[in-house]
């Protein structure tokens, strides 16, 4: 998670240094964000997956008929914009499409790998696991 507070604090650095911002731009808002803010705004996102609405704005709605008061009580909708806006998860300046691994994952590449290594170190399968025929798709003739 560290990873993407770094490379999320970075990207937004960047913008600041290559962009000609108006004063009145909410990127100006920015603060640098932390792990708790994070492991937060990464909860919204999974919580959006639960409530469903048509609109993302409508998750910070204040009309009865909309209303989800949760996702403003935790975070308010311009910090959750811009933390959308900032995410990321590699350094663009380090990159080379000759020498990287797989350059069509590259924005997530990093991520990926991390997510693969935790997932292989929580749970590795005994010996005798089996596919059970049904879960395979059947591409051959019968008989």
């Amino acid at each position: 998670m560290s990873f993407i507070v770094v490379e999320t604090n970075r990207y937004a650095e960047d913008f600041f240094n290559k962009s000609d911002l108006t004063p009145s731009s909410r990127a100006l808002n920015w603060k640098n964000t932390d792990i708790k803010e994070l492991n937060l705004f990464l909860s919204l996102l999974l919580l959006q997956g639960m409530v469903s609405k048509s609109v993302e704005a409508w998750y910070w709605s204040k009309r009865p008929i909309l209303s989800t008061p949760f996702f403003g009580q935790i975070m308010s909708e311009k910090r959750y914009g811009l933390l959308m806006k900032f995410l990321h998860f590699e350094n663009s300046d380090k990159f080379d499409k000759k020498t990287h691994p797989n350059p069509k994952l590259r924005k997530i590449f990093d991520i990926h790998e991390m997510l693969v290594q935790k997932f292989k170190s929580a749970y590795t399968p005994n010996q005798s696991v089996t596919i059970d025929e049904s879960l395979v798709a059947f591409k051959g003739l019968l008989g």
